[in-house]
């Protein structure tokens, strides 16, 4: 059967998207799971769809926070209530394709891997596919993913009993690529799968659509999170810039041949 793998899955006003989004890990080949779901005060729906769900599978538990707090702080909720070796997160309005568990749990087994993570499609905000995939590499170490924010965090899975319990840091931004950098400092690479294991939902103005937003953030993990000089941090920010440029480039010319 495999071990339990905790998924932790933060919540907030997400109804429109929610349900796709348990459906796709109940849907799952591998079917050893706990799923968590961290509601951070939704003011819709959320939350009864997840009680909902709670009442038709026993492997799903929900918890509502007391006040508003950030995905960082849910997420790290979810990761204290984790009861799996095993752990996995999956964002609510974001889907895995059914062979997600079960390919990275026998990959991160066959590597004895610490942290594995995969490529993904992307889709509109009403879940039609864009075309559009994001490769990954055999495998990152600290120093690539400093520049390569390549993990994304829907299709990371760590193995708990290599890197130990930890907490994100409370970054109301960014705290996925500084809790990878963190967590890749324990183990010598995260390998990746490059095959298409997840979908990502590009919604309009979010911070991970929005350029500046993010360039912003990385400087403040650089800064404020990695604690580095800001000569260092410099040297970074503008290797990030150049790759961040590059895949910009990318994505144009494939955009330009579709026309």
């Amino acid at each position: 059967m495999g071990e339990l793998i905790s998924i932790v899955m933060p919540l907030y006003n997400c109804e429109k998207f929610l349900e796709q989004s348990i459906d796709s890990i109940m849907s799952q080949t591998y079917q050893n799971w706990e799923l968590i779901l961290v509601d951070d005060c939704s003011t819709d729906n959320s939350g009864k769809i997840g009680q909902a769900y709670v009442e038709r599978d026993s492997r799903i538990k929900y918890y509502r926070l007391e006040q508003n707090s950030g995905a960082a702080v849910a997420r790290n909720t979810g990761i204290k209530m984790a009861t799996g070796n095993i752990l996995s997160f999956l964002d609510s309005d974001d889907t895995w394709a059914p062979e997600k568990l079960a390919k990275e749990y026998t990959f991160m087994k066959e590597k004895d891997a610490a942290i594995v993570f995969a490529g993904y499609d992307l889709m509109n905000e009403n879940g039609v596919p864009l075309n559009k995939i994001v490769h990954v590499p055999e495998k990152i170490d600290y120093k690539e993913h400093l520049y390569r924010h390549i993990i994304w965090t829907s299709t990371i899975m760590i193995d708990l009993t290599k890197i130990g319990k930890f907490e994100m840091p409370n970054l109301r931004a960014g705290q996925d690529v500084a809790t990878w950098l963190m967590l890749l400092k324990k183990c010598d690479y995260a390998y990746g799968i490059d095959e298409v294991l997840a979908s990502y939902r590009q919604v309009p103005n979010s911070i991970s659509n929005n350029l500046w937003r993010r360039l912003v953030r990385t400087w403040k993990i650089y800064r404020e999170s990695e604690k580095f000089s800001v000569p260092v941090s410099a040297y970074y920010y503008v290797l990030h810039m150049l790759v961040t440029l590059q895949k910009r480039k990318r994505k144009n010319i494939v955009n330009n041949k579709g026309c």
